[in-house]
């Protein structure tokens, strides 16, 4: 009897950046931010992670080189206070120095993170928790997607 090898493709697909049941975030090598996330908790976990207290009541904690599908993110936290209010995330690869940059090719990178998320959440983007977006700030002159908390 003749033996044979039998391999089954088994998908291996990489858990979700985001629960849009609840707003879970996962983006940050394995931490997982919710809702109930607060500044202290986060800064308490990285106390190397560049911040900025705005003087405003609002503070801002940066992470950077956070790796998902073999993509490179830099991401920003926003709290007011101890509430998390916003998290911004672009892929690096997106980034272009000033000396090359055109609003074409930043209005690309939102079709682009648009085209993205709906890969990853599908085309609801707003839930009991919060929404989900991408917008070029024309102000910033910059695109990032957003997840933003109520």
């Amino acid at each position: 009897m003749e033996e044979r090898n039998i391999f089954t493709q088994i998908q291996i697909k990489s858990k979700p950046f985001l629960d849009t049941e609840n707003g879970d975030f996962s983006l940050i090598n394995g931490v997982v931010i919710s809702s109930k996330t607060t500044f202290s908790a986060l800064r308490e976990q990285f106390p190397d992670n560049d911040i900025w207290d705005v003087g405003t009541g609002f503070y801002w904690i940066y992470f950077e080189q956070c790796l998902f599908e073999g993509k490179e993110f830099d991401i920003c936290i926003c709290f007011e206070g101890e509430k998390l209010e916003t998290i911004f995330f672009s892929m690096k690869e997106r980034y272009t120095p000033w000396e090359n940059w055109t609003e074409e090719y930043e209005l690309q990178t939102e079709k682009l993170y648009k085209k993205w998320l709906t890969a990853h959440i599908g085309e609801k983007w707003e839930f009991v928790w919060g929404e989900v977006g991408a917008a070029f700030d024309r102000k910033g002159g910059r695109t990032t997607m957003w997840i933003s908390y109520i």
